[in-house]
Protein backbone atom coordinates (compact mmCIF):
# COMPACT_ATOMS: atom_id res chain seq x y z
CA UNK A 1 0.00 0.00 0.00
CA UNK A 2 2.80 2.26 0.92
CA UNK A 3 4.32 1.55 -2.52
CA UNK A 4 1.25 2.57 -4.23
CA UNK A 5 0.95 5.57 -2.40
CA UNK A 6 4.97 6.68 -3.19
CA UNK A 7 4.51 6.09 -6.69
CA UNK A 8 1.04 7.73 -7.21
CA UNK A 9 2.91 11.14 -5.18
CA UNK A 10 5.69 10.73 -7.66
CA UNK A 11 3.59 10.68 -10.93
CA UNK A 12 1.75 13.37 -9.63
CA UNK A 13 4.88 15.67 -9.28
CA UNK A 14 6.73 14.55 -12.07
CA UNK A 15 4.23 15.73 -14.29
CA UNK A 16 1.60 18.31 -12.90
CA UNK A 17 2.13 21.22 -10.35
CA UNK A 18 -0.38 23.96 -9.84
CA UNK A 19 -1.14 26.75 -7.32
CA UNK A 20 -4.47 28.20 -6.37
CA UNK A 21 -4.84 31.93 -5.62
CA UNK A 22 -7.98 33.30 -4.07
CA UNK A 23 -10.00 31.64 -7.16
CA UNK A 24 -7.11 32.01 -10.09
CA UNK A 25 -5.22 29.00 -10.71
CA UNK A 26 -1.75 28.85 -12.17
CA UNK A 27 -1.03 25.65 -13.20
CA UNK A 28 2.07 23.49 -15.38
CA UNK A 29 1.97 20.27 -17.14
CA UNK A 30 5.44 18.77 -17.93
CA UNK A 31 4.17 16.34 -20.51
CA UNK A 32 3.00 18.85 -23.17
CA UNK A 33 5.00 21.51 -21.43
CA UNK A 34 2.51 24.19 -21.01
CA UNK A 35 1.59 26.34 -18.36
CA UNK A 36 -2.23 27.34 -17.97
CA UNK A 37 -3.56 30.29 -16.48
CA UNK A 38 -7.46 30.04 -15.53
CA UNK A 39 -8.41 33.37 -14.05
CA UNK A 40 -11.95 33.55 -12.48
CA UNK A 41 -14.24 35.75 -13.51
CA UNK A 42 -15.34 37.06 -10.40
CA UNK A 43 -11.66 37.75 -9.39
CA UNK A 44 -12.59 41.78 -11.05
CA UNK A 45 -16.28 41.89 -9.67
CA UNK A 46 -15.76 45.43 -7.01
CA UNK A 47 -18.13 47.63 -5.91
CA UNK A 48 -19.97 50.22 -8.57
CA UNK A 49 -18.78 52.99 -7.05
CA UNK A 50 -15.68 52.09 -5.91
CA UNK A 51 -11.90 53.14 -7.51
CA UNK A 52 -10.89 49.80 -7.29
CA UNK A 53 -9.50 47.62 -9.76
CA UNK A 54 -7.84 44.06 -9.87
CA UNK A 55 -4.38 43.23 -11.12
CA UNK A 56 -3.22 39.99 -12.11
CA UNK A 57 0.09 39.09 -12.78
CA UNK A 58 2.65 36.71 -13.03
CA UNK A 59 6.61 37.51 -12.92
CA UNK A 60 9.28 34.88 -13.46
CA UNK A 61 12.24 34.70 -10.48
CA UNK A 62 11.50 37.32 -8.23
CA UNK A 63 8.72 40.32 -7.81
CA UNK A 64 10.82 43.16 -6.46
CA UNK A 65 8.30 46.15 -4.90
CA UNK A 66 8.86 48.69 -2.62
CA UNK A 67 6.36 51.07 -0.86
CA UNK A 68 6.92 54.29 -0.30
CA UNK A 69 4.01 56.97 1.82
CA UNK A 70 1.94 54.08 1.07
CA UNK A 71 2.31 54.22 -2.60
CA UNK A 72 3.68 50.95 -4.27
CA UNK A 73 6.06 50.78 -6.89
CA UNK A 74 7.03 47.53 -8.78
CA UNK A 75 10.53 47.27 -10.09
CA UNK A 76 10.39 44.26 -12.04
CA UNK A 77 8.32 43.90 -15.38
CA UNK A 78 5.72 40.75 -15.23
CA UNK A 79 5.97 38.82 -17.74
CA UNK A 80 2.31 38.40 -17.76
CA UNK A 81 -0.75 41.21 -16.67
CA UNK A 82 -4.25 41.51 -16.95
CA UNK A 83 -5.61 44.42 -14.94
CA UNK A 84 -9.09 45.76 -14.64
CA UNK A 85 -12.56 45.45 -12.97
CA UNK A 86 -16.07 44.44 -13.77
CA UNK A 87 -18.91 46.56 -12.48
CA UNK A 88 -22.74 44.94 -12.68
CA UNK A 89 -22.90 47.45 -15.83
CA UNK A 90 -19.98 47.29 -17.57
CA UNK A 91 -16.03 46.26 -17.32
CA UNK A 92 -12.47 47.30 -18.36
CA UNK A 93 -9.58 45.01 -19.00
CA UNK A 94 -5.79 45.66 -20.12
CA UNK A 95 -4.23 42.34 -21.23
CA UNK A 96 -0.27 42.63 -21.65
CA UNK A 97 0.58 39.07 -22.67
CA UNK A 98 4.10 37.46 -23.71
CA UNK A 99 4.39 35.91 -27.71
CA UNK A 100 4.32 32.02 -25.95
CA UNK A 101 0.45 33.33 -25.31
CA UNK A 102 -2.23 31.76 -26.77
CA UNK A 103 -5.83 32.93 -25.04
CA UNK A 104 -8.33 30.39 -24.95
CA UNK A 105 -10.87 32.86 -23.36
CA UNK A 106 -11.14 36.03 -21.82
CA UNK A 107 -9.76 34.52 -18.50
CA UNK A 108 -8.21 31.48 -19.49
CA UNK A 109 -4.39 31.63 -20.91
CA UNK A 110 -2.16 29.00 -22.63
CA UNK A 111 1.87 29.59 -22.18
CA UNK A 112 4.24 27.03 -24.44
CA UNK A 113 8.07 26.83 -24.71
CA UNK A 114 8.84 28.55 -21.26
CA UNK A 115 12.21 29.10 -19.95
CA UNK A 116 12.94 26.83 -16.26
CA UNK A 117 12.32 29.13 -13.22
CA UNK A 118 10.08 30.34 -10.77
CA UNK A 119 6.83 31.96 -12.27
CA UNK A 120 4.94 33.62 -9.50
CA UNK A 121 1.40 34.58 -9.43
CA UNK A 122 0.83 38.35 -7.99
CA UNK A 123 -2.77 39.12 -7.06
CA UNK A 124 -3.52 42.81 -6.27
CA UNK A 125 -6.34 44.76 -5.23
CA UNK A 126 -5.03 48.04 -6.04
CA UNK A 127 -7.39 51.53 -4.96
CA UNK A 128 -7.23 54.92 -6.80
CA UNK A 129 -4.24 53.45 -9.03
CA UNK A 130 -1.78 53.22 -5.94
CA UNK A 131 -2.79 52.00 -3.09
CA UNK A 132 -2.80 48.15 -2.25
CA UNK A 133 -5.88 47.07 -0.27
CA UNK A 134 -4.93 43.62 -0.65
CA UNK A 135 -2.28 41.29 -2.06
CA UNK A 136 -1.88 37.78 -2.49
CA UNK A 137 0.95 35.18 -3.80
CA UNK A 138 1.93 32.13 -5.12
CA UNK A 139 4.40 30.56 -7.43
CA UNK A 140 5.43 27.30 -9.25
CA UNK A 141 8.42 26.09 -10.28
CA UNK A 142 9.53 24.57 -14.33
CA UNK A 143 12.32 22.59 -14.33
Amino acid sequence: MKTIIAFLLCVFTTYAQSVTVNKTKLSYDKKTKTMLLNISESEFRVDENSNLKVEVKIVKEYDLSMTINGVSYSMTEPFFSKSGYKHPMFWSYTTETPGNCKAKTDFIYQFSKLQPGEYILVITRICDNKYIEDKKIGSIVIQ
